[in-house]
């Protein structure tokens, strides 16, 4: 998931003020579905934070991961979270199969493996927007 390896240095229990501290920032961010991270914050409530040895944090559900700290207190569904959620976010486009092994090598993602190239080009992008790219298989 991460490209240097990254270390956990501590984990808690989020108390109940950190856990709606977090859901708040979420809420802020335009790109997220406000109605499914109301129901995160009513229905997640054993979340877990790993620390990491770059001072990031791992929010975690169930031993899951679900968010992830990206930059001080900017907070990122993690791809758990999205197949729990698949109207998290809004979805960009769909990729082949044979795209996802490049991907996962950190390749970018180029037109060439997109399906709906057409519906791709019409949509637009704002900055810092949060999207979410599907494969075939969902």
């Amino acid at each position: 998931m991460f490209k240097k390896d990254v270390l956990l240095t501590s984990n808690y229990d989020l108390s109940n003020k950190e856990r709606k501290d977090i859901i708040k920032k979420l809420k802020t961010n335009s790109s997220l579905n406000k109605d499914i991270i109301e129901y995160i914050l009513k229905n997640l409530t054993e979340m877990t934070c790993d620390k990491t040895n770059n001072k990031k944090r791992i929010i975690s559900y169930k031993g899951n991961p679900i968010l992830f700290e990206y930059d001080k207190e900017l907070f990122y569904p993690t791809v758990y979270l999205l197949n729990m959620f698949p109207t998290l976010v809004n979805k960009v486009a769909l990729i082949y199969d044979e795209t996802d092994t490049y991907l996962d090598n950190g390749a970018d993602l180029m037109m060439k493996g997109v399906i709906n190239k057409d519906q791709f080009k019409q949509q637009t992008f704002k900055l810092g927007e949060i999207m979410a790219i599907q494969t075939v298989k969902g």
